[in-house]
């Protein structure tokens, strides 16, 4: 009867999935937040750049149809040939000079190898599932990375995987289709209204200021009410921790990386990005 009911619960949870797709070719866009560190080891940051990519229209070659990835700088008009990619069912193939290379595989399983675009092979350490503003999508994890079912890398559209070195990040900030926000599950609003300028803060309809970042032990929000609704997120949309009017959080418990903080007023919510280390 166990076994019978877990493997029930199994079929629910993965029927539950929102998109047939495993990966968008057309009215998606996604935002990404590169940073750039300085050198003397403080984790300060030096330099940051919001991009944006989208998709517009498909190149044939050798008879295949590839789906044309552009990106553009925050507040730019210019727009660059990104990639140029296509999706035969669970795998997604980047096109370059010297052909096709695999960079996804939504098909993993655990325990599952995979050769990474940047040429490093990786473990599958979990199979997880997200919840998004359209349903769940499953979440293959490599432990220093991972990937989301019909989004991409947490990292960037095609920019994973590993830990960052080198002084740089990068990060998934948001992804949308038709013109609505699904990543985070914070957002139900477009794109384009959370990242329109290089500032990683949603633009500000309350002050809220949040030190230090990066943060290692407590994390400081200023200008907080006492109804105010607290909320620390993982950079994968799960929820960390919650609360009330909270001044002062004790992060020192948290594994290193990218959180996003959520503070909701009266209905009207500010968010900010967070590096613990």
């Amino acid at each position: 009867m166990k076994v019978l009911l877990i493997t029930l619960l199994s079929l629910l949870s993965l029927g539950a999935y929102a998109q047939d797709a495993s990966f968008p070719t057309s009215n998606a866009t996604w935002h990404t937040l590169f940073t750039q560190y300085e050198d003397n080891g403080s984790g300060n940051v030096s330099y940051q750049l919001t991009s944006h990519f989208w998709i517009d229209g498909t190149t044939e070659i050798e008879g295949k149809a590839y789906t044309r990835l552009y990106v553009s700088g925050a507040d730019s008009s210019l727009r660059d040939l990104s990639a140029l990619y296509r999706v035969e069912g669970e795998k997604v193939y980047v096109h370059d000079d010297n052909g096709d290379f695999l960079f996804y595989d939504f098909g993993l399983e655990l325990g599952d190898t995979f050769k990474a675009g940047n040429g490093g092979t990786f473990m599958v350490e979990k199979i997880d599932s997200i919840e998004l503003n359209d349903g769940f999508h499953k979440v293959v994890d490599f432990g220093s990375s991972s990937f989301i079912r019909g989004v991409g890398s947490i990292e960037g559209i095609f920019a994973f995987m590993g830990p960052n070195v080198s002084g740089f990040s990068n990060e998934l900030i948001c992804f949308g289709v038709n013109n609505k926000a699904l990543y985070p599950h914070y957002s139900d609003t477009a794109c384009y209204e959370l990242t329109n300028t290089a500032s990683i803060m949603h633009p500000a309809k309350f002050f809220i200021e949040i030190f230090p970042n990066p943060a290692s032990d407590i994390l400081h929000i200023s200008n907080i009410e006492p109804t105010d609704k607290v909320s620390l997120y993982r950079a994968n949309g799960e929820l960390v921790v919650a609360g009330i009017g909270i001044e002062n959080l004790d992060v020192v418990s948290y594994s290193s990386g990218i959180y996003f903080v959520k503070i909701v007023r009266n209905g009207r919510s500010v968010y900010q990005n967070i590096l613990l280390k």
